[in-house]
C-alpha cells in the first residue's frame, strides 16, 4: 500500500527488519553466556549452543513458510523463547549441569518450539532429524544415541 506524501509529512515511517545472522549470534551469545555463568564448567559451550540454535532456527525458517501454514512464521522471538526455556529448566539445578544434560535440554526445547507447531508427519520427522543432525554436527564428543 502506497502512503500519500501528505500523510507521510505528519507521520514517521520506520521499517525494522529481522536481525542478520551475525546480529542474532551476538545477541543470543550474550543471553546464553548469562545462563552459562550459572555453570562455570560449561562456559566453553556458549558459542556452540548459540551456533546450534541459530543453525536450527534458520533451517526451519527456510523449510517451513507461512504460505504452507500460517503458524509457520518464525521470528527471533523463537530464539528468545528457547533461551528462556533452557534457563527455566536449569536455574534451580543445585547439583550442577553436565554437557549431556545441557544438550538434552537444548533438544527438548527445540522440539517444543519447532516440532510442536508442525502439522504433517513428514514435517515433524524432518524437524526431528534436523535437530539430530545439528546436534551431531556441533556437539562433538558426546554419545548422541544416549543424549538424544
Amino acid at each position: 500500500v502506497e502512503l500519500s506524501s501528505r500523510f507521510l509529512r505528519h507521520a514517521s515511517l520506520l521499517l525494522v527488519d529481522f536481525p542478520s545472522r551475525d546480529s542474532l549470534t551476538q545477541i543470543y551469545r550474550t543471553f546464553n553466556g548469562g545462563i552459562m555463568k550459572l555453570f562455570p564448567q560449561l562456559k566453553g559451550e556458549t558459542d556452540v549452543i548459540t551456533e546450534a540454535m541459530i543453525e536450527l532456527f534458520t533451517a526451519c525458517q527456510k523449510k517451513f513458510t507461512p504460505q504452507m501454514q500460517p503458524q509457520y512464521f518464525y521470528s527471533p522471538r523463537e530464539l528468545s523463547r528457547w533461551v528462556r526455556g533452557i534457563y527455566e529448566a536449569v536455574v534451580h539445578m543445585d547439583h550442577g549441569l553436565t554437557r549431556e544434560e545441557l544438550i538434552r535440554i537444548w533438544a527438548h526445547e527445540a522440539l517444543r518450539l519447532f516440532s510442536d507447531r508442525l502439522v504433517e508427519h513428514d514435517e515433524i520427522e524432518w524437524c526431528s532429524n534436523k535437530i539430530d543432525e545439528v546436534a551431531k554436527q556441533l556437539f562433538a564428543a558426546v554419545d548422541h544415541d544416549e543424549v538424544l
